[in-house]
């Protein structure tokens, strides 16, 4: 086999397994629509996976892969980027010939205690009382009650973990239930736990259950993903129905795990915790609290960029007011400046967006009570002009 073109190559495009896509990972569409659990290799070699891969090892960046394009060309990191980062020519000739599950995303379900604003009924059942309001999905896939089936966790137990390196628990609130833990259990059989590393996402305002703690010890490392998208009244607006205080339990509870299980180049089985950020026009102008809570409890933050529901994007913003966004992103001395302005400037003003946006923060208030002009004060000065 010739060598291989490195800077287009995805592990993921032989080794990812989405089990809520049906894909090879979150952002390529399923290659097989069907409510019924479709096996590892069966996604991994259908046509529209094979042409992907095929695109990838030629050094073509295939549009299925536009995020992971877009993040890498603002010098952020891409779920490719973090996959291959370090990946060798061995390694990658290893990968193509062996086609196994090496990146395995587990969908919890859409059980969640939160109706954020930038999610919808298709992540949430605490958004289904609100989408039947506003008639959300009605005639899409959304609507079609196989799609909030979680993981078929006995079929996801009888696949081949022989090179799983990493798991990620999606959900919902992968806290709210807990059936995966059959799944971990089948890797530490495997054999195979201390070369696979654990990681939830979560709003963090659920206790961390302790059952977990002694299973996660036995992999390589666990840790956790915090969905944060604002501090203190931002956080409660922007993630609607949860509650700071309740962050900050947590946040402290697994502070002093982490203590116990930090990581050192002489340490396995460590404990780590970092913060993602949903960019969008609600958080773009407070992301310099979100960094200096960051910077407080000492925690990486990444950040991923929302492009729906279209009156949450920058879409939103006249030419004038991104300007001024901008303006305050660098009097705010932000990391990734110029992704942010990519991502901002990738958007053009829509009339129909912004009465939108109004529309939705009216019903927030109405519905939620919550009120953009306290809870954003801001933003909501900048529309008001």
């Amino acid at each position: 086999m010739n060598d291989i073109d490195l800077s287009t190559y995805c592990t993921l495009s032989f080794g990812g397994f989405d089990t809520q896509k049906k894909s090879v990972c979150c952002n390529v569409e399923s290659p097989i629509l069907t409510d019924k659990y479709v096996p590892f290799i069966t996604i991994v070699n259908s046509p529209q996976i094979k042409k992907i891969q095929a695109n990838l090892l030629a050094g073509i960046q295939d549009p299925s892969c536009h995020i992971c394009w877009f993040s890498e060309k603002n010098e952020l990191s891409s779920l490719r980027s973090m996959w291959t980062q370090s990946i060798s020519q061995k390694q990658a000739k290893h990968e193509i010939e062996n086609p196994k599950i090496r990146r395995l995303v587990i969908f919890s379900g859409t059980m969640c205690n939160l109706a954020c604003r930038t999610c919808g009924p298709w992540s949430s059942t605490s958004w289904w009382k609100e989408s039947e309001i506003k008639n959300i999905g009605k005639n899409s896939i959304f609507n079609n009650k196989a799609f909030y089936r979680r993981t078929e966790i006995d079929d996801l137990c009888n696949e081949d973990y022989s090179e799983i390196k990493h798991v990620a628990i999606l959900g919902g609130e992968p806290f709210l239930n807990l059936d995966h833990i059959k799944v971990f259990n089948k890797i530490i059989e495997h054999g195979n736990s201390q070369n696979c590393v654990l990681s939830y996402t979560s709003n963090m305002t659920v206790d961390i259950p302790e059952k977990l703690k002694p299973i996660g010890e036995k992999f390589k490392s666990w840790g956790i993903t915090m969905s944060i998208d604002g501090v203190g009244e931002r956080f409660e607006y922007i993630r609607t129905l949860g509650k700071w205080n309740d962050v900050l339990k947590n946040i402290n509870q697994i502070q002093h795990y982490r203590e116990k299980h930090k990581w050192t180049p002489d340490c396995e089985n460590s404990f780590n915790y970092n913060i993602n950020t949903v960019v969008s026009a609600l958080s773009i102008l407070y992301l310099d609290e979100i960094e200096e809570f960051g910077n407080k409890i000492d925690c990486e933050i990444y950040y991923t960029f929302c492009r729906h529901p279209d009156y949450y994007t920058p879409s939103i913003f006249t030419d004038y007011e991104r300007a001024k966004v901008i303006d305050t992103l660098l009097k705010q001395n932000l990391p990734n400046f110029l992704g942010l302005v990519d991502y901002l400037n990738s958007f053009t003003f829509n009339e129909i967006y912004r009465d939108n946006f109004f529309k939705e923060i009216q019903f927030t208030k109405d519905y939620h009570n919550l009120d953009a002009y306290q809870y954003l004060p801001r933003l909501m000065k900048l529309l008001e002009g």
